[in-house]
């Protein structure tokens, strides 16, 4: 047992390193809708053309109902007695919202270091708040070159170019 439990807490540590490693956070107690658009503001403010803007949050709080619905429908369709009831559906956020957007220079140097970085155009920072947190508003970006292949000095460079990017516009955001 105690094996076990030395494997788990190894498990949750390595977990824990790996998600702190992909996406830089930050954390402020500014209303959502200032935060939103001082983030807008610095992606133009750079000259960057903002290419989507997609409301995460009001698309999973819409289809929320509906999945559960599914799988209470599913759970009663393979039961001849339901031991529960029909519960509501839980969501996360408050308020959530994806911003894309281009930096053509950036682009152009990311994808001709590894054609596979266009996985990565356009760029994005994350900004929401969540239902249990209704003082604070998280804006995220991912750190692009934890995903570079480390046989690739041009492209971890360029990552990390686009990183010190998304960087500079959260910094001028919230500061």
């Amino acid at each position: 047992m105690s094996q076990r439990f030395f494997i788990s807490i190894l498990l949750i540590l390595f977990s824990t390193n790996i998600k702190a490693g992909l996406f830089v956070e930050r954390i402020t107690d500014n209303d959502f809708a200032s935060v939103e658009e001082d983030i807008t503001l610095a992606i133009t403010g750079q000259g960057l053309v903002i290419a989507h803007r997609s409301d995460v949050a009001t698309m999973l709080n819409r289809t929320a109902k509906d999945l559960a619905q599914q799988a209470f429908n599913m759970v009663t369709n393979m039961m001849p007695i339901t031991p529960f009831k029909n519960q509501a559906a839980k969501t996360t956020y408050e308020h959530g919202t994806v911003i894309e957007f281009c930096s053509a220079s950036l682009s152009a140097l990311t994808t001709a270091a590894d054609p596979n970085n266009i996985l990565f155009c356009p760029f994005s920072i994350a900004v929401f708040q969540l239902l249990d947190e209704p003082n604070q508003v998280h804006v995220s970006y991912l750190r692009l070159s934890q995903f570079a292949d480390v046989d690739n000095p041009k492209s971890m460079d360029a990552l990390t170019r686009v990183e010190n990017m998304l960087a500079e516009i959260v910094t001028e955001a919230l500061d």
